[in-house]
């Protein structure tokens, strides 16, 4: 069956035209509807985002052993691939974290065991 406004394919279930909406765009206008998924097939993500995008231990890894380059990694792939970023960018972050840590206790431990020996 199609549909007498825009000469859109109809299924037969269907009373209003779902590229048109009964409205008569012409057919280079008519929204297209979004692909259905199929199971078993691959079911695209956010548009923009690579398929490949997920979380990633080498990111973080090297994130976390050198902070600077988890920080350029981060900046270089937060559009494309958000989550192998944030995995970067969480790398860094718990590294630097850990440094200023480890900085502040040895500072006190100095500080107490200079205060211990006087």
């Amino acid at each position: 069956m199609q549909c007498s406004l825009c000469n859109y394919e109809m299924s037969a279930f269907e009373t209003v035209c779902s590229r048109c909406q009964g409205k008569g765009l012409p057919p280079a206008q008519a929204p297209i509807p979004p692909p259905q998924h199929i199971p078993g097939q691959y079911a695209p993500t956010t548009p923009g985002v690579a398929p490949d995008d997920a979380p990633n231990f080498l990111y973080a890894l090297v994130g976390f052993c050198i902070p600077i380059v988890g920080l350029i990694l981060y900046l270089v792939d937060r559009q494309l691939r958000p989550q192998r970023a944030r995995s970067a960018a969480t790398g860094a972050l718990v590294s630097v974290g850990l440094n200023v840590f480890a900085l502040i206790a040895v500072l006190v431990l100095t500080l107490v065991g200079s205060a211990v020996t006087r």
